[in-house]
């Protein structure tokens, strides 16, 4: 049973409820390191606000990591994993990923339920990788998506999707290879462009998804690795 689901009926029936944590204060000094930590501990706070009532136990573990630095603060991003164990005896295990922008003015954060897929193509591809587009932004806009082959400027993919503000996509199954060095150009409705080299198999070895492209708040358009 649902772990949310389960804290209601405890809610309902009578059970205290547990007010929500508070977020953590924001590092006074804005690092790599300091960052990671935060948006770790934001990510657990999260998780814990979810549930309505005061666990018995948690054994969340919870990690962050900066993906990259912009003129004004840092993309980065946070995963929790563990469980939660419930008054009522019942225990359930807990996945929550989520992207942050993380500045010295405020911290946006979107979760992965604010992230939708999105398929590069309709084919099915035999080697296949992706990218993933966030606006941390507070209005919507459209990215348009081109990728080339770098050496002959063939059209692999082209497409576009427009992002509402606090969102995300994962643009999944764009055709590549092991030999390939790909250009990838990414433009936002206002003209504002960037272009970037992209070696799948060298790059996402470990992670298929391992390119980023983000709106800051700051209406900057950056990228960066996960």
């Amino acid at each position: 049973m649902p772990t949310l689901f389960v804290c209601l009926l405890l809610a309902f029936a009578g059970c205290a409820t547990a007010p929500d944590r508070p977020l953590p204060e924001q590092p006074g000094e804005l690092t790599a390191e300091n960052v990671s930590n935060y948006v770790a501990a934001s990510e657990r706070v999260h998780v814990l606000n979810t549930v309505p009532v005061t666990p018995t136990e948690t054994t969340l573990s919870c990690d962050g990591s900066v993906a990259t630095q912009t003129t004004d603060g840092y993309v980065a991003f946070a995963d929790c994993t563990g469980g939660i164990s419930l008054p009522s005896g019942e225990h359930a295990d807990e996945h929550s990923h989520a992207a942050y922008f993380v500045s010295n003015r405020t911290t946006t954060r979107i979760s992965s339920r604010a992230t939708e897929g999105v398929a590069a193509t309709d084919a099915d591809a035999e080697n296949a990788s992706g990218l993933q587009l966030f606006n941390f932004d507070d209005e919507a806009h459209v990215l348009t998506v081109i990728v080339r082959e770098a050496d002959t400027s063939e059209r692999v993919v082209h497409l576009q999707n427009e992002l509402n503000a606090t969102s995300g996509a994962v643009v999944y199954g764009v055709p590549t290879d092991s030999t390939t060095t790909y250009s990838v150009t990414v433009a936002r409705d206002d003209g504002v462009t960037t272009t970037f080299e992209w070696r799948p198999a060298v790059e996402d070895e470990l992670h298929a998804y391992g390119r980023l492209v983000a709106v800051t708040p700051s209406n900057e358009l950056v990228t960066g690795r996960l």
